[in-house]
């Protein structure tokens, strides 16, 4: 598994077909601003991409991953894991506290983001639709080793 870094001018040509491929759904590539996207590919010879994440830097400690998806030939199989362990990982060595909110009813990404380590701290109401606040933040983790 491979990480690769997408600017907004490089993402706007992808992130129509990338989004229309995993939501079935068409979002005109300006809905979203990113500062950068990651995307994941699996290390094989065609570079099969997995996934996306849309990163919007807060500050430069902080940064909310504001839109992504798993690509249908990825979704729901253990590659999906894997990808985004991956782009967390690439996200926690440069910020120390990650934010997202996810809808209430993507059980599956609550989960995944739930078991790399994102605490729930709200719920935002968004277009009539309930959805939670989380966040990732690497101070938790080094205040719970020293407390085990």
């Amino acid at each position: 598994m491979i990480l690769g870094k997408y600017f907004p001018e490089e993402w706007k040509t992808l992130a129509f077909n990338a989004h229309l491929a995993c939501f079935g759904e068409e979002r005109d590539a300006e809905t979203n601003t990113y500062d950068y996207v990651l995307c994941s590919f699996k290390d094989n010879p065609e570079k099969t991409i997995c996934g996306y994440i849309g990163i919007l830097e807060q500050d430069k400690n902080s940064a909310y991953l504001q839109h992504g998806g798993a690509f249908p030939s990825m979704s729901g199989t253990a590659l999906t894991m894997r990808s985004y362990k991956l782009a967390i990982n690439y996200l926690r060595e440069r910020y120390n506290i990650l934010f997202c909110t996810i809808l209430n009813t993507n059980i599956s990404m609550l989960k995944m983001a739930l078991n790399v380590g994102f605490k729930i701290i709200g719920v935002d109401y968004d277009q009539q639709k309930n959805a939670v606040v989380l966040r990732l933040a690497n101070y938790i983790y080094k205040q719970n080793e020293t407390v085990s």
